[in-house]
This record gives structure tokens, sequence and C-alpha cells, in this order.
């Protein structure tokens, strides 16, 4: 198993759910507008799937 994919979709998960939680925050306090809120909670969902995701790896990598 090479070792890269893991800590990619840990930094790539956490960025894009902080992000989308960022934005979200934002868009509720009006300060920026977001045509569809749904999205911005996918976008967070996805970004947690992410993370775990490369959590996983990291540790299954570690017990081979």
């Amino acid at each position: 198993m090479p070792r890269w994919p893991g800590p990619l979709l840990i930094a790539a998960g956490a960025i894009l759910g902080i992000g989308a939680l960022s934005a979200g925050a934002l868009a509720v306090q009006g300060q920026i507008a977001v045509d569809d809120p749904a999205l911005v909670g996918w976008l967070a969902l996805v970004g947690a799937v992410l993370f775990v995701a490369g959590l996983l790896y990291v540790a299954v990598r570690q017990l081979r």
C-alpha cells in the first residue's frame, strides 16, 4: 500500500470540511450570499468523509 493517499485525504478533508462550515456560518450571519445552503452542508459532509477515510487508510496501513 502506498503511503501518500492517507495524509492527502486527511488534509483535503479537513480543508474542505472546515471551509464549508466557515462558509455556512458566514451565510447564516448574512455576510455572504449562498444560493443553495444545502450544498454547503453536503460539502461539509464530504469533507468529513474524506477526513475519516484518510484516518482509516493510515490505520489500516499501520496494521499491515
